[in-house]
């Protein structure tokens, strides 16, 4: 009977071993994926100057992040840093605007400064975002009942 004991341990203990090697590699490659500087680009809603707040101040909370840029005509997020593009996606979604990977790569290292050329024409001045656009503005709605009690909601 005490035979038959030890070979069940055996065998769980061949197992756990057998689960453990998968279970250390990954974590392993995690660890290194989270120091790797990577420049990521989503595609986002951006309609007005509150939406681009919001979704700055979202971005900005993450942990390694080192660089944000927001093209608001283009409606393009690039942030630049080691942080998980998914988490930069959910957060943008949570302050609730639209967000879609649109790559995920290494960041260009800068250029050598080039020589200054004449001064070209100057470019059209760029329209500014509206201050608040439909997604972002409350609305209050009032109506009286028949009784006279008045109701308002925001």
């Amino acid at each position: 009977m005490s035979t038959k004991v030890n070979v069940s341990v055996s065998v769980l203990t061949t197992f756990h071993f057998i689960i453990a090697i998968p279970i250390t590699l990954l974590l392993s490659s995690v660890s290194v994926c989270e120091n790797v500087a990577q420049k990521i680009e989503l595609k986002v809603g951006i309609y007005c100057e509150k939406c681009k707040t919001r979704v700055l101040k979202a971005v900005a909370k993450l942990k390694g992040v080192d660089e944000i840029t927001v093209n608001a005509e283009k409606g393009i997020l690039t942030v630049v840093g080691s942080v998980d593009p998914v988490c930069v996606t959910t957060q943008v979604r949570k302050a609730g605007n639209y967000a879609e990977i649109t790559s995920v790569g290494p960041p260009k290292k800068p250029d050598p400064p080039k020589p200054k050329p004449p001064e070209p024409e100057k470019p059209k001045p760029i329209q500014p975002l509206p201050a608040c656009c439909d997604n972002c503005q409350l609305v209050a709605v009032s109506y009286v009942t028949h009784d006279g009690a008045v109701c308002s909601i925001l």
